[in-house]
């Protein structure tokens, strides 16, 4: 059963919850569809689905109502829509996209990454940039990220970032082309389309 506690909760809380939300959130999931069709950046519009989706469930099950479960709630209800979606084979779920903590971190960073992308930082060194930040951040107890750190002493922080970078790129075709035309440009040559 999705609820923990069956006593204050039922079945029916769980198809009130979605009925109201559902609504109030459908124009940020057709947005993030539609962003993974153009394969443009969706982490906006799915940072606000959550922040919407989370105060509106709250409201419905109360403040009480765990918010590890609350997040769940949302993750799976945007699947669902995914996979019922009559256009679904016309796009891929970005990776980044099955860990929501992941999205909603490179919301958070992504000002960062084009920061180095226009200095010139290849893949390697912004990698290698963002542990060190990070783990900076969380020497001087700068994160928000709730979790325990043990992420820090693995190389799943670096998988991570290899991830979000991915994403990136993939969303940030243009950032391809511009390097080529500055790389083209430096040396007197120009791009034939």
């Amino acid at each position: 059963m999705f609820f923990k506690n069956e006593e204050t909760l039922n079945d029916h809380d769980y198809f009130k919850a979605i009925n109201d939300v559902y609504p109030k959130l459908k124009k940020n999931l057709t947005k993030i569809i539609n962003s993974f069709e153009l394969n443009q950046d969706a982490s906006k519009y799915f940072v606000d689905y959550f922040a919407e989706g989370h105060n509106r469930i709250h409201l419905i099950l109360g403040e009480n109502y765990p918010c590890n479960k609350v997040n769940q709630l949302l993750n799976e209800l945007l699947f669902s829509v995914i996979k019922f979606d009559k256009n679904n084979e016309n796009y891929e779920i970005p990776n980044l996209f099955h860990n929501f903590h992941a999205v909603h971190y490179y919301h958070n960073i992504k000002n960062k990454i084009d920061y180095l992308c226009n200095e010139n930082f290849n893949k390697d060194q912004i990698i290698e940039y963002l542990v060190i930040w990070e783990r900076e951040r969380h020497q001087n107890k700068e994160c928000d990220c709730g979790e325990d750190h043990e992420l820090l002493a693995t190389n799943q922080l670096k998988d991570l970032f290899l991830q979000i970078l991915e994403y990136y790129f993939s969303v940030n075709i243009n950032f391809y082309k511009n390097s080529l035309d500055k790389i083209f440009s430096s040396k007197g040559m120009k791009i034939l389309n």
